[in-house]
């Protein structure tokens, strides 16, 4: 069994520069730590729903990004290295529109995931390098 998040990402460093075109300061991240509160708040203050973003590990790429999370489970039937992908659905892409009129980004630049573990519950997997595509959930 896996907590598994679905949705789109930017990296940490486009979400910091998103970011710091909004001159309040309760959205301005001083650094990366407050990147995802900051993005919620913002997402709260412009009372856009469905999306939750959220700072995790790239489960292929091993880097810090800021996940938009459109769905989240417990899935009893996937593992971290088995893990069943969400398929991107008509509101999922209803969301992304949302994403990118709020961040500016191209929609080239945001691409749809799925991230087993997103807050990282099972610390084991992040000190053991993945090589296999097998290993991974989705790219």
């Amino acid at each position: 069994m896996v907590v598994k998040a679905g949705g789109y990402f930017i990296t940490l460093e486009e979400a910091m520069q998103w970011l710091s075109h909004y001159p309040e300061s309760k959205y301005h991240p001083p650094d990366e730590t407050d990147v995802s509160w900051k993005s919620r708040v913002l997402f709260e203050d412009k009372k856009i729903g469905g999306i939750r973003p959220v700072a995790v590990l790239h489960p292929k790429l091993n880097i810090a990004i800021l996940l938009f999370v459109t769905k989240i489970e417990n899935d009893l039937y996937s593992t971290f290295h088995n893990c069943a992908e969400y398929q991107e659905t008509d509101r999922d892409r209803f969301l992304k529109k949302k994403v990118m009129e709020m961040t500016g980004v191209s929609d080239d630049e945001v691409k749809w995931i799925t991230v087993p573990d997103p807050f990282m519950k099972d610390s084991d997997r992040y000190v053991q390098p993945r090589h296999s595509k097998r290993d991974q959930c989705t790219a």
